[in-house]
């Protein structure tokens, strides 16, 4: 039967096994972290690229810096990529106390485009050349579009594991 009781701050190590999305866990337990009083750090393993999940790239780009302006004390770390659905990966976050009651978010506008990327993640057990393609795809689909600016492609060879089945 599940009780539920308070949330404490303190070390936590999940491991969620090779389907467990490993950045959806922590979208669910940040907020009630920073609220509990203390400082967590939190380990948790899984996949941390997931087909129909939030990446980790995504959390650390986009989601993490929402958070700390709205005064969430965070940080996270990738350790090891793993990728839906073999899993194998694992990230690390702290997670400080809030300092201050948590601040709004309001974004009215959309503000003028800064910069385009392109994460092309590719493992070592992938055929080799992928990452290039996509790339490539993608720059050439944006030079068709008016007054876009160039993007910028990072490739990323990760040492994990992909379910390659080959094509």
């Amino acid at each position: 039967t599940f009780r539920p009781a308070s949330v404490r701050p303190g070390r936590y190590r999940l491991n969620l096994g090779t389907r467990g999305c490993a950045c959806s866990v922590l979208q669910v337990i940040t907020l009630p972290l920073a609220l509990a009083g203390g400082r967590s750090h939190v380990t948790i393993s899984g996949s941390t690229h997931c087909k129909d999940g939030q990446t980790y790239d995504y959390l650390e780009e986009i989601w993490v810096p929402q958070l700390q302006s709205m005064g969430v004390d965070i940080h996270l770390e990738l350790q090891r990529p793993g990728f839906h659905p073999r899993g194998g990966g694992s990230i690390s976050a702290r997670i400080g106390p809030l300092a201050n009651p948590l601040g709004g978010l309001t974004r009215l506008e959309r503000g003028a485009l800064q910069r385009i990327r392109l994460f092309s993640k590719q493992t070592d057990d992938m055929p080799r050349g992928g990452e290039r393609r996509r790339g490539d795809a993608f720059t050439s689909v944006l030079r068709r579009q008016p007054k876009v600016i160039p993007p910028h492609v990072d490739i990323d060879r990760s040492e994990g594991l992909y379910p390659y089945q080959g094509s």
